[in-house]
C-alpha cells in the first residue's frame, strides 16, 4: 500500500529544534489513478506514433506541443523542424491553397471544427500531395485547451479520381463520335446509346431504348442464336467476336 508522509520541524520561540511532526495519509487510490493515466497515455502515444496519419496538437495559446512521426514521410521534413518552427504550415501548403487553408485552421482556435477539408501541400523535394484535414477543439473542464488535427495523405485517391475523370471524358468523346453503333447495357437492359446507334435504329430520343432489353430490336428469327451465344459466354466459353444478327429498326 502507498502512503504519503509530510514531516515538519517543530521549533520553540528561540528557534531551537524540538523535533518534528509527521502526518501520513493513504495515497493508494491516487497512485493507482496515476498508473492508469500513464498506461492510458502510453496506449494513446503508441496509437498516434504508429499511425499513418499525421497527428498534431496545439495548446490554447497556439503553441505546437505535439507532432506525430508521420509528418516526416508525408512532407519530407523532420518533426523536429516543425516543432521548432523552422518549418511552418505556410511553408508546406500549396501557394494557391494557402490563404483559405490558413483561414480555416485559424477558425479551430475559436471552437470551430474542420471536417474533411482537402488542400494541397508541397513536400521537401517539390512533390505535390493532397491531404485531408479534420480538426477538433479540445476542452478540459469546459475550458478551451487547444486543438487536435488529423492530416491524411489522400494523393492516391485524388490522382485516381482525376485519371478516372479524364478516362470518362475520353470515353465519352470516342463514344459520341464513333461511326459504329454502340450501346452500354446493365443487367440485360440498355442504359446508354451513342448517336450512331440512334441513327442505325431510327431513334429520335434515347428514351425510346433506354431501360429496354438488349433483345428489343432483335428479329425473332435471330433470338435462338442470340440466346445460345449468351448461354455459352455465361458458361465461360470463348466465341468469335463477329456474329451476324438480324435486327428490326424502330420504323419496322
Amino acid at each position: 500500500r502507498w502512503i504519503g508522509i509530510i514531516c515538519k520541524h517543530i521549533r520553540d520561540a528561540d528557534g531551537k529544534d524540538l523535533g518534528y511532526r509527521c502526518s501520513t495519509r493513504d495515497i493508494g487510490r491516487q497512485k493507482q489513478m496515476e498508473q492508469e493515466l500513464r498506461a492510458s497515455e502510453a496506449r494513446y502515444r503508441v496509437i498516434v506514433d504508429y499511425s499513418h496519419d499525421w497527428e498534431v496538437f496545439r495548446d490554447s495559446d497556439g503553441r505546437l506541443t505535439y507532432s506525430s512521426p508521420a509528418f516526416e514521410p508525408l512532407t519530407g521534413y523532420s518533426k523536429e523542424e516543425y516543432l521548432s518552427g523552422r518549418v511552418t504550415l505556410g511553408d508546406i501548403i500549396h501557394p494557391e491553397d494557402r490563404p483559405e487553408a490558413l483561414a480555416r485552421f485559424a477558425e479551430v482556435s475559436n471552437g470551430t471544427a474542420i471536417n474533411d477539408y482537402e488542400c494541397r501541400i508541397i513536400t521537401r523535394d517539390g512533390s505535390l500531395r493532397y491531404v485531408n484535414v479534420s480538426s477538433r477543439p479540445v476542452f478540459v473542464d469546459e475550458r478551451y485547451a487547444g486543438y487536435r488535427a488529423t492530416v491524411r495523405d489522400v494523393t492516391l485517391r485524388r490522382l485516381t479520381e482525376e485519371a478516372l475523370r479524364e478516362s470518362e471524358i475520353k470515353f465519352r468523346s470516342m463514344f459520341e463520335k464513333s461511326r459504329d453503333a454502340i450501346s452500354v447495357a446493365k443487367n440485360g437492359h440498355h442504359v446508354l446509346v451513342n448517336p450512331a446507334y440512334m441513327e442505325l435504329f431510327r431513334l429520335k430520343d434515347p428514351g425510346e431504348i433506354v431501360d429496354k432489353t438488349v433483345l428489343h430490336f432483335v428479329d425473332p428469327s435471330s433470338l435462338e442464336s442470340v440466346n445460345w451465344r449468351q448461354e455459352r459466354r455465361a458458361a465461360g466459353e470463348e466465341l468469335p467476336e463477329l456474329h451476324e444478327i438480324r435486327y428490326i429498326r424502330s420504323d419496322g
